[in-house]
């Protein structure tokens, strides 16, 4: 009788010890949970542990209420995901097995950015090139109808979607339409945009640690120019450059204004076929409004002026382009050069300041 009390004893003592066994394996991963958060900015959030602690010393159920995580979260970019309370008693816990010990895991072991590199761009880009769509799509024309209009002799829809693009890309504007055959524009500039967007991340790899505004001026520059002619630019690695460096944000706003001016605004080149049937390399005025207005997206962000004028003039036999701010007055904020003179049908705009607009 008492042999048989004694082996009652003992196994109880086992059972208790195997539930706090198991609290700790929880109090593991609350260890993990508080480090994580700690290291991204959010130490108010970091009490799993003492609510796991006051469970034991009260013999509580430990209650974890769901706005405990939500700026941990936001930080790391889960978004879609929604927290719930969550009740962990000791009989629950039992069969959890942590990863690491809780004596090797501090804080400092950590190295947690807001923006984490495990972010792809398939998860990103949609937003990042819808954003910019609405930011440059009245650049590009919204009023171009059901049907498109011509523009430059090609088929062209709203937010500057040309026909041949759809064609090139095996992209139906059919397929986006609803029940009513109405098209949705965006959603057809969206799938559109992949392969824009891909021309730019191929050439600022860190592109989504620049400001949206930095990577709308990009994408719109690319949608206008050309993916192919992108690449070929100096701007795209600058801006890179300029990204990925331990600059302080406010140091590397003002650089991103710079290269924005010296290596956007020059970009006014155009192929023009010649009356002879052939094709001549010029200036185009209506590209140096473009620029600026590109140059706009991003001015206010980076605590720059935006460009309110421009004039374009003859410079010996090429050209000279001034861009202007309402603050410069006069004084030209960059005066871009040509060795090729201005489209033909466009000598009349010689000398005369336009509004950028």
């Amino acid at each position: 009788m008492f042999e048989d009390m004694m082996a009652m004893y003992e196994r109880g003592k086992q059972e208790v010890s195997n539930i706090w066994d198991s609290i700790d394996s929880v109090k593991t991963a609350a260890q993990a949970s508080d480090a994580i958060k700690t290291a991204a900015g959010t130490p108010e959030n970091a009490n799993m542990v003492k609510a796991i602690e006051e469970s034991r010393s009260h013999n509580t159920p430990v209650e974890l209420e769901a706005d405990l995580f939500q700026d941990t979260t936001d930080n790391l970019g889960t978004q879609g995901l929604t927290a719930e309370a969550v009740e962990i008693s000791p009989l629950d816990a039992q069969g959890f097995t942590p990863e690491r010990r809780p004596d090797s895991l501090t804080s400092e072991g950590i190295k947690l950015e807001r923006r984490p590199d495990s972010l792809t761009s398939e998860d990103a880009s949609p937003r990042y090139i819808e954003n910019a769509l609405k930011a440059f799509g009245g650049l590009e024309g919204l009023n171009h109808g059901s049907d498109g209009k011509l523009v430059n002799g090609r088929r062209t829809y709203n937010y500057g979607v040309e026909e041949d693009t759809l064609t090139d890309l095996g992209i139906e504007r059919t397929d986006y339409a609803n029940e009513e055959g109405v098209v949705d524009d965006l959603a057809v500039a969206k799938e559109v945009g992949k392969s824009f967007h891909k021309a730019v991340s191929s050439k600022i790899p860190s592109w989504k640690k620049m400001p949206k505004e930095v990577y709308d001026v990009a994408l719109s520059l690319t949608w206008n120019a050309g993916k192919s002619a992108f690449k070929k630019y100096s701007l795209g690695k600058n801006l890179d450059t300029i990204a990925k460096s331990d600059d302080t944000q406010e140091v590397k706003k003002g650089k991103y204004a710079t290269e924005l001016r010296n290596n956007l605004l020059d970009v006014v080149g155009a192929k023009i076929k010649k009356a002879d049937g052939t094709v001549g390399s010029y200036v185009q005025a209506g590209l140096a409004n473009r620029r600026g207005r590109d140059y706009n997206l991003a001015a206010e962000a980076l605590g720059a002026d935006k460009i309110t004028e421009y004039r374009v003039s003859k410079e010996g036999t090429g050209t000279k382009i001034d861009y202007f701010t309402e603050e410069g007055g006069n004084t030209p904020i960059k005066t871009v050069t040509s060795t090729k003179a201005i489209v033909p049908t466009e000598t009349s705009k010689l000398g005369i300041k336009y509004d950028v607009g």
